[in-house]
């Protein structure tokens, strides 16, 4: 797989539990007990029995099976070892519900995508790239490709598209058959978010504690994605989703990252997301879209 294929995985592919061959299954199951006004949804109570729901480089947590058109503007950024890394996507993905695809267990993974004309963000026409999806099945892990979709991606590795994400602002979306302009419209964009996560671990009970702050405070909600790193192949699994209110702060609730074993993972991804997302509706497509700052933070488990 070249190496712009590896990050375009990281933006659309499904990530599963890893392995068929492990000890007893890891459970997770947090206090909800927490200072603050906050919903808490378990993503993946076992990572290593079910599939795990989508999640991309940006830690956003996504399930395709509910759509059938899906529109993303994405800006992105990701901190590793104090190193930031700015990355820009915009996607278009149109799914065909008559052409489901089940795996071996005659579970339902996904839908056949199609291509309904040229696609572009910005005037900048996205690039028509396989839609892969990852998944577990009896026989272990397998690759698919569900068909094509549009993508534009500037970021990470050699390959770099002409598209910038702009914050606080709009985007263009137009959706083209032959010279004939099916629709158009403007994707508003939310303002910049930048976090900061300080984690430690408590001399007195030997548990973590971690505290989360951010800048750019909105009337909006924000979702905060914690998941955590394997430690033999670097996988990242999705555990928590936290709703809570864009108001600067969160102590996250100790039970939530006290439930995860040191000793199967090494490295913790907390992602803060500001989004906005509605439903465009064109001649008889209705599209789902989304616009999203995100920044995801990579840190070690003390």
């Amino acid at each position: 797989m070249t190496r712009l294929n590896k990050y375009l995985a990281l933006l659309a592919i499904i990530l599963f539990v890893y392995g068929c061959d492990k000890p007893s299954p890891v459970v997770l199951e947090p206090e909800t007990g927490n200072s603050d006004n906050v919903e808490i949804e378990v993503i993946t109570s076992d990572p290593e029995s079910e599939i795990s729901k989508g999640i991309d480089s940006t830690g956003t947590v996504e399930e395709f099976l509910r759509f059938t058109n899906y529109i993303a503007v994405s800006g992105i950024k990701i901190t590793d070892n104090s190193f930031t890394t700015n990355i820009s996507s915009a996607q278009a993905i149109f799914f065909d519900r008559t052409v489901p695809y089940f795996d071996l267990n005659e579970r339902l993974i996904g839908y056949r995508t199609r291509i309904l004309g040229n696609v572009s963000f910005n005037d900048v026409e996205a690039n028509q790239v396989p839609f892969k999806i990852r998944f577990k099945d009896r026989n272990g892990i397998r690759d698919t490709t569900l068909g094509w979709q549009h993508l534009l991606y500037r970021g990470r590795g050699n390959h770099s598209d002409p598209f910038n994400f702009i914050y606080n602002s709009a985007i263009n979306f137009k959706l083209r058959l032959g010279v004939a302009l099916i629709t158009s419209f403007d994707i508003p964009t939310p303002p910049e978010i930048t976090g900061s996560l300080v984690i430690n671990r408590s001399n007195a009970n030997n548990r973590l504690q971690a505290m989360l702050t951010w800048t750019n405070t909105s009337p909006l909600p924000v979702e905060v994605i914690i998941g955590a790193k394997l430690r033999n192949n670097h996988i990242a699994i999705p555990l928590y989703k936290i709703k809570t209110a864009d108001d600067g702060s969160l102590v996250i609730p100790p039970g939530l990252l006290n439930a995860i074993p040191k000793d199967r993972f090494n490295q913790i991804v907390v992602s803060l997301v500001r989004k906005y997302e509605g439903k465009h509706v064109s001649t008889d497509n209705e599209l789902f879209v989304r616009s999203q700052s995100i920044h995801s933070i990579v840190v070690e488990i003390p």
